[in-house]
């Protein structure tokens, strides 16, 4: 699909077109030399100008309202009020283009999907267009994916039961008998994927066998994901342990493909990594808090599987067994220590509670939880996170991507929960 944008450009009745073209100038250059998204521009000055644009402009996925004058309410209110996609109202010194941007955002500040954008220099200008594009493009990806639900979300799960839609978001929830894994698994002699495994990690503490296991599991969730035209999936994988093998290699692989996958058919944890997955095009880990240390003000997540791409050295991982069960395959892993977020939504798919932070210890090997460990000194008061904490399983991503996902949530209503209160 094509992230489609509108570019209007809204100037006063008393300059003329040439004028606001050799003003804009390098504004203009840079939009006429992007490559990755389809951009239509239009230039207004009038009522009858928007009416004329309305009726016959390209459908859009988004709109940026670049102000280069005052005087100009009027035009925006006309493009925003019919409209319901997200626009980004664009803003600078010159003209009273910051005045007029004033007065339209806070007319549609509370009933539109708008943002203000002031830029002073044209690299803020170049990160504020990305970062709209960006963001856009992953709010229209999210609305036509669909998700398999492959077995009901684990018992434990109780914020994911009964769920059959995502909320406001138009993601298909396409529901997959878990023992499809299983009869899979049954017609693969031998894969590929469990040489490919044995030449990534040096270290191994599981056989070979093991590992085969593993790697059939993978083939099967890649079959199940062909056939049913899904892009990202669940799977209630404590179900397979009483087939000796689990998910957590097979996952770690998905994801490293881009392709989200989520553990314990957690619904919420697979559309969070979803979204963190889509503002960056990296992968995302999902896993445990296993405990806080509100004195030090950290936290420690823990799963038993892992993008690869997200360790720091594969020959400093190795491969282990399940934690709770003790079988099959799991990645005990350093992550890299560096700044990240952490992320969960939850609600009706209309909440999210995020906090930066940064990776302290990232392989403390402690048997009593889940194999890849990490200390994170978070940047808000732990026992608050706790307080309003939206559910089990959390997202982490590296970076501060903050700023992205506030944007995401700006332009798709969904509710920032505060935990700096």
């Amino acid at each position: 699909m094509s992230n489609k944008i509108s570019l209007v450009i809204l100037y006063s009745r008393f300059e003329d077109v040439s004028v606001i073209e050799k003003r804009l100038e390098t504004e203009l250059s840079y939009f006429k030399n992007i490559s990755n998204v389809k951009i239509e521009i239009a230039f207004i000055n009038s009522v009858d100008n928007c009416t004329h644009f309305l009726a016959n402009s390209a459908d859009s996925n988004s709109t940026i309202l670049l102000i280069a004058s005052g005087g100009t309410e009027e035009y925006a209110k006309t493009l925003i009020e019919v409209n319901e996609h997200p626009f980004l109202i664009v803003s600078n010194s010159k003209n009273n283009s910051l005045a007029a941007s004033l007065e339209i955002s806070a007319f549609f500040r509370n009933n539109k999907l708008v943002k203000l954008f002031y830029y002073e220099n044209m690299d803020e200008f170049i990160s504020g267009i990305e970062n709209f594009s960006l963001v856009n493009n992953a709010i229209e990806v999210i609305n036509n994916s669909s998700f398999g639900v492959i077995g009901e979300p684990s018992d434990w799960l109780l914020t994911s039961k009964q769920i059959k839609s995502c909320g406001s978001f138009k993601t298909k929830l396409v529901e997959i008998d878990i023992n499809e894994v299983s009869e899979k698994v049954g017609t693969i002699s031998k894969s590929i994927t469990a040489s490919k495994i044995e030449n990534d990690y040096q270290h191994k503490c599981v056989h070979s066998s093991e590992i085969d296991n593993s790697s059939k599991v993978y083939d099967a969730l890649k079959d199940i994901i062909s056939i049913n035209e899904v892009d990202a999936i669940t799977v209630r994988c404590f179900d397979l342990l009483k087939h000796k093998y689990t998910a957590c290699m097979a996952l770690s692989i998905l994801n490293d493909e881009n392709i989200v996958s989520s553990c314990e058919g957690d619904i919420f944890a697979l559309f969070t990594m979803y979204v963190a997955n889509k503002l960056t095009n990296k992968p995302v880990w999902m896993a445990n808090p296993s405990s806080v240390n509100k004195e030090e003000n950290t936290l420690i997540l823990a799963h038993c599987t892992v993008p690869s791409k997200m360790l720091n050295n594969l020959d400093e991982s190795l491969l282990t067994t399940h934690m709770e069960s003790g079988l099959s395959v799991a990645i005990q892993g350093p992550l890299k220590k560096q700044d990240v977020t952490i992320l969960r939504i939850g609600g009706n798919f209309d909440k999210i509670l995020f906090s930066t932070g940064k990776i302290v210890n990232a392989d403390m090997r402690n048997p009593n939880l889940c194999r890849t460990q990490v200390k994170i000194k978070l940047n808000v008061n732990a026992q608050t996170w706790i307080n309003n904490s939206l559910g089990n399983h959390q997202i982490l991503v590296y970076g501060d991507i903050t700023n992205l996902l506030t944007d995401f949530c700006n332009f798709t209503n969904i509710e920032i929960v505060d935990c700096n209160k």
